[in-house]
């Protein structure tokens, strides 16, 4: 939403907005880099532990000093430890506001499901994390009468939720 509202363009250079990610060429990096995986900073430091993803000033500054793994821009590969946190920090840079605030007022509230769609999972709400079993099972369906579920088309039926402290876990949407 902040680059439709004009508060981020997608070829404006994170540097930019983040002077400290310019670090060891990635000076250059824009938005649109970031959202389709092109930054080089996939990755975070082997030692990292749960406890360290909730730092977000710790992981933030790792990403900024961290030197990049391909040269910027030059190829694609999947951002899964950084893309959160590199989106967040941009937007909290261009909006004033963190990502889950954004989430919450400008894409969950409109759509009526402000207490189903998070980023991140709120600590009363890690009861509700679906988990594969000990032996690999999907997890159960979520709650047909939850506003999410009513939000999906006809037919489609989500049976895992998303990842939570490592835990991955996989979705059955059908085609």
């Amino acid at each position: 939403m902040p680059a439709e509202r004009g508060q981020l363009a997608y070829q404006a250079r994170v540097a930019e907005m983040w002077p400290e990610f310019g670090a060891y060429g990635k000076d250059r990096v824009t938005l649109a880099d970031v959202l389709v995986h092109a930054a080089g900073v996939p990755g975070l430091w082997p030692e990292i532990t749960p406890a360290n993803l909730g730092d977000w000033g710790r992981v933030c500054g790792f990403i900024a000093e961290q030197r990049p793994w391909w040269t910027p821009g030059t190829m694609t590969g999947y951002h899964i430890l950084t893309f959160g946190f590199i989106a967040g920090e941009l937007v909290r840079h261009a909006t004033g506001r963190t990502l889950t605030e954004v989430l919450r007022t400008q894409i969950a509230g409109p759509l009526g499901v402000a207490g189903e769609l998070h980023f991140g999972v709120p600590g009363h709400l890690l009861g509700r994390v679906a988990r594969a079993g000990p032996d690999g099972a999907a997890p159960p369906p979520p709650d047909p009468g939850s506003p999410l579920d009513r939000a999906l088309p006809s037919g489609v039926q989500p049976t895992a939720a998303f990842a939570n402290r490592g835990d991955v876990l996989s979705a059955d949407i059908p085609s």
